[in-house]
């Protein structure tokens, strides 16, 4: 075969593959649609489903559920109280936050607690 001569291709090759280019879109436009209209149906399952999970259980229920969980944050609430925390490991010398609070209450005020850096920090002589 000689490599210096090239294929001769027919007068109807480009609206062949032109052709066959649109029905590939075709193909791949249906099924995107295909796939989309399953995502929303089985979005619109899952939410019904869900719906009359919700609203197979008792009013009751959902009340003694929120109940439980308040008495529950209640008794870890108390019981911390007595307990040390992390901090208190960390920085055994650290003051409780509220002394900050009630020291710096007025820091928005323009009160005196305002000069948190001293004339050798502010740079000014």
């Amino acid at each position: 075969m000689n490599d210096s001569t090239e294929p001769r291709l027919g007068a109807d090759f480009a609206a062949r593959v032109l052709n066959e280019a649109d029905r590939i879109g075709a193909r791949r436009r249906r099924q995107r649609g295909w796939a989309g209209l399953a995502g929303i149906a089985g979005v619109a399952l899952g939410l019904f489903v869900w719906a009359n999970l919700l609203a197979g259980r008792p009013e009751g229920q959902q009340t003694a559920n929120t109940q439980r969980f308040e008495e529950m944050t209640r008794e870890v609430s108390n019981g911390r109280a007595d307990e040390p925390e992390a901090l208190d490991y960390m920085f055994p010398d650290a003051g409780p936050v509220a002394r900050f609070a009630e020291q710096y209450s007025d820091a928005n005020d323009g009160g005196a607690d305002m000069d948190l850096l001293g004339d050798e920090d502010a740079g000014t002589p």
